[in-house]
């Protein structure tokens, strides 16, 4: 029961981050076409412009690698935990 408990709150867990996460992929998307804009009209006056604005798109994009590597190692260990699930269940139905 605990860890069917546990699954089920990781799965929660899981689920809110996988919404956030793939809202942030989509922002970052935005923000590459916006830099590709910038850069098609890129001229000495408004470089610094473009500067800033890819210095905030490598921020976002190296919080949501972080992010996203946390939430696939918790996939990793709610799936380990899952198969000790299925295991104890298993050797119980034996």
């Amino acid at each position: 029961d605990s860890l069917l408990s546990t699954i089920r709150r990781m799965d929660r867990e899981l689920d809110a981050s996988e919404r956030d996460l793939n809202n942030r992929d989509k922002e970052i998307s935005r923000m590459v076409d916006k830099l590709d804009k910038l850069e098609k009209n890129l001229t000495q006056s408004n470089y610094d412009d473009y500067s800033d604005y890819f210095s905030k798109y490598k921020k976002a994009y190296n919080s949501f690698e972080k992010d996203r590597k946390a939430f696939n190692a918790k996939i990793a260990t709610r799936n380990q935990i899952n198969n000790k699930y299925n295991s104890l269940v298993k050797s119980i139905h034996q």
